[in-house]
C-alpha cells in the first residue's frame, strides 16, 4: 500500500511538470491531477486483471470431480460455478460420501465418517474404491504413514484418544481401516503399520497425514497427501 501511494504521489507532480512544460507555466494542477488518477487507473486495473488470473489457476488446480466434492464437505454451493452441470454419478457408496456433520450425536461414528469420506476422496481419481489401493498401500511406506497419521490426528481431535485406555483407541482405528480396505485387508493394513513405526520413511508420512487433517479442521484445506503419494508419485 506504501508503495502505491509514493508511486501516485510521484506521477502526481510528475504530471504537473509536464503539464506545466506544454503550457508554458510553473506547474500545472490539470497535469498532476490527470497523471495520478491515469496511474491510478492503471495499477487498480492490472491489480483486478491478476487477481482474476490467480482466481482461475486456483480454480484449475483440482479437478472438476474432487473440487466439487471438498466444496459439498465444506458447505459451499456449487451452482455458481458450473452454469451446467454435469449429471450425479451413477451412486455414491459409503466411501464417497462426505463426512458427517460435527454436531453428530456419536463420535466414534464421526471419526469413522470421517476418515472414510476424506481417504476415499483422496483416492478418487484412480481407486473407485480404497479396497482397490490396499496393494500401494502395503508396500508404500510413506502412503502408509500418511494414513496412519491421518487417522490418529483425527483420533486426537475428537478427543477419541484416552491414555489411560489405549486399548479402545487401537480397536477404532483398525475399525475404521476394515471400513475402508475390507476386514481381512483392513487388518493386514493396521497390523503392518504398527510394526513400522520407526521407519523414518513411514514417520515422515505420518507428520505429513496428521498435519493435512489438522488443516482441515482448522482452515478448511483440502487433504490432498495420499493422491499425490500413490497416484502422482510425489513424496510429500
Amino acid at each position: 500500500m506504501k508503495l502505491f501511494i509514493a508511486v501516485i504521489i510521484a506521477t502526481t507532480v510528475i504530471g504537473g511538470f509536464v503539464g506545466a512544460e506544454l503550457m508554458d507555466s510553473s506547474f500545472s494542477i490539470t497535469g498532476a491531477v490527470g497523471g495520478g488518477v491515469g496511474t491510478a487507473a492503471i495499477l487498480l486495473g492490472l491489480g483486478a486483471f491478476f487477481d482474476a488470473q490467480e482466481r482461475k489457476r486456483k480454480e484449475k488446480s483440482l479437478p472438476a470431480e474432487m473440487r466439487a466434492v471438498f466444496d459439498r464437505m465444506l458447505g459451499k454451493n456449487t451452482s455458481s460455478r458450473q452454469q451446467h452441470p454435469k449429471p450425479a454419478p451413477r451412486q455414491q457408496t459409503q466411501h464417497t460420501a462426505p463426512p458427517a456433520k460435527k454436531d453428530s450425536g456419536n463420535p466414534q461414528e464421526l471419526y469413522l465418517s470421517t476418515t472414510s469420506g476424506l481417504i476415499s476422496v483422496q483416492l478418487m481419481p484412480k481407486y473407485s474404491s480404497p479396497k482397490e489401493a490396499f496393494g500401494a498401500l502395503m508396500t508404500n511406506k510413506r502412503a502408509s504413514g500418511y494414513l496412519f497419521g491421518f487417522h490418529d490426528s483425527l483420533l486426537q481431535r475428537l478427543d477419541l484418544y484416552d491414555p489411560s485406555n489405549k486399548n479402545d483407541s487401537v480397536k477404532l482405528m483398525e475399525k475404521s481401516y476394515k471400513n475402508l480396505f475390507g476386514e481381512q485387508a483392513g487388518y493386514a493394513l493396521f497390523s503392518s503399520t504398527l510394526h513400522s513405526q520407526d521407519d523414518p520413511v513411514f514417520v515422515e508420512g505420518r507428520m505429513n497425514g496428521g498435519n493435512e487433517i489438522v488443516q482441515y479442521l482448522e482452515e478448511k484445506v483440502p487433504p490432498l497427501g495420499l493422491g499425490r503419494i500413490l497416484i502422482l508419485g510425489i513424496e510429500t
